[in-house]
């Protein structure tokens, strides 16, 4: 519940003024910290029992004191690292919470993720009609001492999270979801459900959001395209025309296509395009063990003003390593191999984290590149969630079986 509510009101709970170069402290994230300290303390062996926990703390743990050897103690990466580390804990700690509340119902479990996340849409929409204009929202915040760095943006949906780009990434994810489960999934008005979302997505005008979107789409027709019937080919083409009419005639068609031409012009797209040659640069200079976690932070604020590069993607060679994120890549495909192994006879479960899994492929591939999402905590905490959840219950089962 409480994970629930921090993602619905999002960055709206940063009401604390404290300013620690964030903006004022989110309390439904410290308040999901404390919960997750508290329980450790009390189910400590129970964390031990996770190896994708522990080896996550581990590569985290060497990355930062590499750091620490390199350049010395830096308050703000310690902060970031235990920060970093309470997140993986809260995450797994939400993985047997779920496992606790639906056993192995998987189907009811992302029937209430798509229900949350159209909670959001709603409130989504409500903001973008009061606040169409966002920077008369930074203004209030502003106003209340909160000092929320983010940009302001004219006629585009920033959700709860108060940016449109992150949002988009998102709600990508529900979307997805339904697309590739539709056939399983049995909730009233789905359909309905996922035109909301779907608009909420278009109307952030994020050209990394709805390219994600497509691609997602297209690799689910190509490569499932034995388990699509003819029925389904023909709904996603009504579905898809009945959208691109409601463009046209909208005008937000222009605007869309408009965005996507005009990237070579655009500034925000010329300001990522200087990160990531900025990125590769410094990549190049610490590319076998990196900087230590967060340890790059004050050099990417003396050169560009931003502790972090716009590509998630290069934030996590850049800190990590390529040594350090090989062995995470390579860890988390066994894990997806003999996670995917176990549930073949759970055929939903099994869809269902094939599915998770191909979004997060095409996040941290494609749409990583260009928003540092992957840790972005509205988005993390939710998605290891779900990972840990499948890792909780193989566990749990496993021991029964013994």
């Amino acid at each position: 519940m409480s994970l629930c509510l921090f993602l619905i009101f999002g960055n709206f709970l940063r009401i604390i003024p404290i300013h620690i170069g964030m903006g004022g402290l989110n309390v439904g994230e410290f308040f999901l910290y404390f919960i997750a300290l508290i329980y450790s303390s009390l189910n400590f062996n129970i964390l031990l029992r996770s190896k994708p926990l522990l080896l996550s703390i581990l590569i985290i743990s060497l990355s930062y004191f590499f750091g620490f050897l390199k350049w010395g103690y830096s308050l703000t990466s310690t902060a970031y690292y235990f920060r970093l580390i309470l997140q993986f804990v809260a995450s797994f700690i939400a993985g047997i919470s779920l496992y606790k509340v639906f056993a192995k119902n998987t189907e009811l479990i992302i029937k209430k993720i798509i229900y949350l996340y159209f909670i959001i849409a709603i409130i989504s929409f409500i903001i973008f009609i009061i606040y169409p204009n966002n920077g008369d929202l930074l203004l209030i915040l502003a106003n209340n001492d909160i000092d929320f760095i983010g940009d302001a943006h004219i006629g585009r949906l920033v959700s709860p999270y108060i940016d449109p780009n992150y949002y988009s990434l998102i709600i990508s994810f529900p979307i997805f979801i339904i697309i590739s489960l539709n056939n399983k999934i049995s909730i009233y008005r789905l359909n309905i459900i996922f035109v909301v979302l779907l608009l909420s997505l278009i109307f952030t005008y994020s050209r990394s959001g709805i390219s994600l979107l497509i691609l997602l789409f297209l690799f689910h027709i190509f490569y499932r395209s034995k388990d699509i019937s003819i029925y389904d080919y023909f709904k996603y083409s009504i579905l898809f025309l009945i959208f691109i009419c409601i463009l046209f005639i909208s005008g937000l068609y222009e605007k869309i296509v408009l965005r996507f031409f005009e990237m070579g012009s655009d500034d925000s797209a010329l300001t990522r395009l200087y990160s990531f040659n900025l990125g590769n640069d410094l990549i190049g200079e610490n590319f076998i063990l990196g900087y230590g976690y967060n340890y790059s932070a004050e050099i990417l604020s003396s050169i560009r003003g931003s502790p972090a590069l716009d590509s998630s993607l290069q934030n996590l060679i850049l800190n990590f390593g390529f040594i350090l994120f090989f062995i995470f890549c390579l860890s988390y495909f066994i894990f997806f191999i003999n996670t995917k192994r176990y549930f073949k006879d759970d055929k939903f479960a099994s869809n269902l984290f094939t599915s998770i899994n191909i979004y997060f492929l095409f996040v941290l591939l494609w749409a990583s590149n260009f928003n540092p999402i992957i840790l972005y905590t509205f988005w993390l905490i939710p998605f290891l969630s779900i990972i840990f959840y499948f890792d909780v219950r193989k566990t749990v089962e496993l021991n029964c079986q013994k």
